[in-house]
């Protein structure tokens, strides 16, 4: 006799493999593009204003995304780009307050590119992200940031950032999707334009 399924404890497997089925198509969509001759092509700024509006596309509650890419300088941490929905892209110099911000040791940015993994935190202290914040953050705070390094250029580290303002975080498919990109991005990073140097040190 077969045992009974328990509606109950099978409840968050059946959610978790349905925001899996939600996740699969646009994640293949964007990883698809990450992989294509066109992204490959783009530099800094167009790569992530391009990657910013395919995930605002796909329905991922994101209200910013950053590239804190690595420098040499042994007192600044990197440079960075920052994407917001309908805004253009704005870029931090080495010498912004911002980029400081980004190298304290306490900085989301650097524990990411230190220990070399993924962090999720929720309640960002608003001095590591400064200008680079962006209005809507500056104004609502950050609900949510995922930060993640994508490459290891030259001894430099490119640091990938999702933020979701407050009230709101990322769903379950929403993190579904970002792995899946973030992975892309490493598989890829051997062809793509940025990760091969073509930002200023």
């Amino acid at each position: 006799m077969q045992p009974r399924l328990n509606p109950y404890k099978a409840a968050p497997n059946m959610m978790k493999a349905l925001g899996a089925v939600d996740a699969a198509m646009p994640a293949r969509n964007i990883t698809a593009w990450l992989r294509s001759a066109g992204a490959r092509s783009l530099d800094d700024a167009a790569l992530i204003a391009s990657l910013g509006r395919h995930l605002y596309d796909a329905g991922l509650g994101l209200d910013r995304v950053t590239f804190h890419i690595g420098t040499l300088h042994p007192d600044v941490f990197a440079r960075i780009l920052a994407w917001t929905p309908d805004e253009p892209v704005e870029v931090f110099e080495q010498d912004h307050p911002a980029t400081v911000a980004a190298s304290f040791p306490e900085s989301p940015f650097r524990q990411a590119a230190s220990l070399k993994k993924k962090l999720v935190v929720r309640g960002v202290d608003p001095q590591f992200l400064g200008r680079a914040a962006g209005h809507s953050l500056q104004d609502r705070g950050v609900g949510e940031l995922v930060s993640a390094p994508v490459s290891d250029r030259d001894g430099r580290t490119v640091i990938v950032s999702f933020y979701a303002a407050r009230p709101r975080t990322f769903g379950a498919t929403d993190h579904l999707i970002i792995d899946s990109v973030l992975v892309s991005l490493r598989t890829a990073q051997a062809s793509a334009t940025w990760m091969r140097g073509n930002t200023r040190p």
